[in-house]
């Protein structure tokens, strides 16, 4: 559990530094706000999707680094 709360808290600045480098070509501009907020809602719900993922393990997959249920 420590290395999963690890994990996640490395991720967030990740995702805003990607998000702010997405939107970087508009920075300064009225339409700043839209990309970067669309940019955080589709790597948040892509990570909803890893955490779901990791929650649908079958057991015996070493791939997965979440235990079976």
């Amino acid at each position: 559990m420590k290395l999963f709360v690890a994990a996640q808290r490395a991720w967030v600045p990740f995702r805003d530094a990607a998000c702010k480098f997405a939107a970087s070509d508009v920075s300064g501009g009225t339409i700043y706000p839209t990309i970067h907020a669309e940019c955080l809602e589709r790597l948040t719900k892509a990570r909803v999707e890893d955490f779901k993922a990791y929650l649908a393990c079958e057991e015996g997959d070493l791939s997965c680094s979440v235990p079976a249920q």
